[in-house]
């Protein structure tokens, strides 16, 4: 791990000498084509390295690593807008002496958004297989661009390199400045094939929002970003009809499977269990209740309790494990008789028993 962290730095410091790489360069435009191309190989290298030191490190270090990462980032382009703010008027401010990069088709013409797109300002065209953005005057563009008109979505905007070229897959970059409600200066964002950043319609998540990327599952907020903790997540039409998915730490922002202490949005830590599509379990698992994957236990000073979950009620002790066939007092007094199944079949060998249901207990979930 620690040859891997020194690496990783090592390759940070590195970038520093890409300008010297291209002192031979002649003129802007072939200044402006050296170190676009040096620029996309030491990112590239960048991230392969950043990956592989995720993949050897510990939880705890995985932590610290990504915050180091996003501290340098912020560090970098600030230090970058400081460079070139001593060098406006020459060849570092961009368009002032009049070079910018076009696109001629085969026929000689310049490509320009045609007058009748509804992209806004900027339009996207497809060229040897990658995406690149130029305005209305056929200039390339970089950076987060509006491509689709509209400004209150992440999904509207495409992220274009320095190199010109959309981004694909994982990225970690400053938000666009038009759309608020960010966490951070700078945040993850997966990009699709085709340039556009994977994000749900709104705050109401449903499983048709998750994604699958290298064999794990990830839900991504309306602001295109993966979350993390405990979600509610709806599964099917109506208000109630949800249940709880777990995306662990930051770190992780991926869905987890199998019995888990969570920590609720009210602070208190509590066992779920989660199914293999990551969905929280409700009825009996290995001889404990759960509901929307929530352990359901007697609580408050009582012994035992009677939850009513779906069409079926369960008596549970403390533990929240199932009564089976078996005659228990309640610290009311109250006799309990169960079956095989662990539901109440008599209460003070009294058959109607409905008077004695309790509601189960609804996870309590993080807000976005």
């Amino acid at each position: 791990m620690k040859r891997t962290l020194l690496a990783f730095a090592a390759l940070l410091a590195s970038t520093h000498a890409l300008a010297d790489e291209c002192s031979n360069a002649s003129n802007q435009t072939e200044m402006n084509q050296c170190t676009a191309e040096q620029y996309q190989a030491d990112d590239k290298k960048l991230n392969e390295t950043y990956q592989e030191a995720l993949k050897r490190a510990s939880e705890k270090q995985q932590e610290l690593l990504k915050k180091a990462q996003l501290t340098w980032i912020a560090l970098r382009d600030a230090d970058c807008q400081f460079l070139a703010s001593g060098a406006e008027g020459g060849s570092v401010d961009y368009g002032e002496d009049g070079q910018y990069w076009f696109y001629f088709g085969t026929n000689g013409k310049k490509y320009v958004p045609s007058d009748g797109n509804d992209n806004g300002d900027y339009g996207t065209r497809k060229i040897d297989g990658i995406y690149y953005c130029f305005n209305d005057e056929g200039i390339l563009q970089m950076g987060w661009k509006n491509v689709r008109g509209n400004s209150d979505s992440i999904k509207d905007y495409m992220y274009f390199g320095s190199d010109g070229k959309a981004k694909i897959g994982w990225y970690s970059i400053e938000p666009p400045e038009d759309i608020e409600g960010y966490d951070g200066d700078v945040e993850w964002f997966y990009f699709a094939n085709n340039g556009k950043p994977k994000a749900a319609d709104s705050d109401h998540l449903t499983t048709q929002d998750l994604t699958k990327i290298s064999g794990k599952t990830y839900l991504f907020n309306k602001r295109g970003n993966p979350v993390y903790g405990l979600k509610k997540v709806y599964i099917g039409s109506g208000d109630s009809n949800w249940t709880a998915f777990y995306f662990g730490t930051k770190s992780q922002s991926c869905v987890q499977r199998g019995k888990i202490k969570v920590e609720e949005d009210d602070g208190n830590k509590t066992d779920f269990y989660f199914s293999e599509n990551g969905r929280g379990y409700t009825g009996v698992k290995d001889n404990y209740l759960y509901y929307k994957g929530k352990l359901q236990k007697a609580s408050d000073g009582q012994k035992y309790v009677c939850f009513k979950v779906d069409s079926s009620n369960y008596v549970v002790n403390s533990s929240g494990k199932v009564m089976k066939n078996t005659t228990v007092k309640t610290s009311d007094g109250v006799k309990f008789k169960t079956s095989s199944s662990g539901s109440l079949s008599s209460a003070d060998d009294d058959s109607d028993v409905s008077s004695y249901f309790t509601e189960p207990e609804e996870p309590i979930c993080t807000e976005d």
